[in-house]
């Protein structure tokens, strides 16, 4: 009797690191630097000169909330106020100069201007806190605030301070993103297109393959807000036929809110959050997001058609999407996960990760494909 040859299909999961890959200013810190900045340009733009408190009805209510005498400049939003302390005739020529959150910090404590979060116990002041000595989750770092609160059996941190911050980071994190611009070269996007369009190398399957695969459909779960992916795949200038690109959290131009909070159902603390009974601690739960579209069934249908193997693109595999993860790792049709890495320490950092997604660790070691140095992802 005639073997049947098992269709295979590639599952291409695209991260944040693909984008910092290209060279695109997508970081949380990243964002958290424009933020700032254009807040504390907005600031020193407002009064070049002492403002008096009878002219301005918005200065002399800002000096009874802040019990000042006088400043010399300031802005405002709903997560955070920024003060001028220190008159200036002109606005100092060196912010032009800051490219970075280090450098921005340096300049408010030389010109003596303070960023105040609304809240002393909100979302926003933690990420100020972490932004000044490490790089910043803003998704994960929601969910901890979320789950001290909790354990403390306190109301430290208000779910309606923290739902609301977190919806106004969502607003400006999109508005930011749509200002990047993404100018890239046919030679940069054939760099990767020659890797998405690679076979499956038999070896990297644990069950005996007579040949190399070459997969049947290539199926992308884009978990970016960008449109990079797309761009990288029209300047190839190849038939797509064969490929579907599912932008899971939707995209920074589309009209719809982008789906941002934490998905770690497997998390001890989330038992205790389903038996409050109050719809406030879901409402940035990824999985109640997923249901205002299809896109996460279209993903179901994916998995449960053919085996397949995934590759991982700069996806970090962090615990803010730890039940897509471990539907897709631990499917029955999944046979082998590739990580395409940026050094050593990212693929063992990633491994690390990957093993958090697994309930079985035997399957886990099945899975993952041991180092290559070939699977390095291209940096532009």
């Amino acid at each position: 009797m005639k073997n049947v040859e098992k269709v295979y299909n590639k599952l291409i999961l695209i991260g944040n690191g693909f984008d910092l890959a290209l060279d695109l200013k997508t970081s949380y810190n990243d964002f958290l630097f424009w933020l700032l900045k254009s807040e504390v340009l907005k600031a020193l733009e407002s009064f070049p000169q002492k403002v008096t408190n009878e002219k301005h009805t918005k200065y002399n209510d800002f000096l009874r909330q802040y019990d000042l005498i006088s400043f010399y400049g300031f802005a405002s939003n709903p997560l955070f106020d920024v003060l001028v302390k220190k008159a200036y005739s002109t606005i100092p020529t060196s912010i032009k100069e800051c490219e970075t959150l280090a450098s921005l910090n340096e300049f408010l404590k030389q010109f003596n201007i303070e960023v105040v979060p609304k809240n002393k116990q909100s979302l926003f002041q933690k990420i100020l806190e972490l932004s000044k000595v490490n790089w910043i989750d803003i998704e994960a770092t929601y969910f901890d605030l979320v789950k001290e609160s909790l354990s403390l059996k306190k109301n430290l941190h208000s779910i309606d301070i923290l739902n609301d911050d977190l919806e106004q980071i969502s607003e400006r994190l999109k508005e930011y993103l749509r200002e990047i611009e993404i100018d890239l070269k046919i030679s940069d996007a054939d760099a990767y297109v020659s890797q998405f369009y690679d076979v499956i190398v038999k070896e990297d399957i644990i069950e005996k393959q007579q040949s190399d695969i070459n997969p049947e459909h290539i199926y992308f779960l884009n978990f970016n807000y960008t449109e990079s992916l797309n761009v990288i795949l029209e300047q190839s200038g190849l038939e797509h036929s064969d490929i579907t690109i599912n932008q899971i959290h939707s995209s920074a131009i589309s009209d719809e809110p982008i789906i941002f909070g934490f998905g770690d159902e497997m998390d001890e603390v989330y038992k205790k959050i389903e038996e409050l009974n109050d719809n406030k601690y879901f409402k940035f739960i990824k999985s109640f997001q997923y249901f205002k579209s299809n896109k996460y069934r279209e993903l179901l249908r994916f998995l449960n058609s053919h085996n397949y193997q995934v590759c991982i693109y700069g996806h970090s595999c962090g615990l803010s999407d730890r039940v897509m993860l471990n539907e897709i790792f631990e499917h029955k049709n999944c046979k082998s996960i590739k990580i395409y890495y940026y050094n050593q320490e990212d693929f063992n950092t990633k491994t690390m990760n990957i093993s958090r997604h697994f309930n079985s660790n035997k399957l886990m070691r099945e899975k993952i494909v041991n180092f290559n140095p070939k699977d390095i992802i291209p940096q532009i």
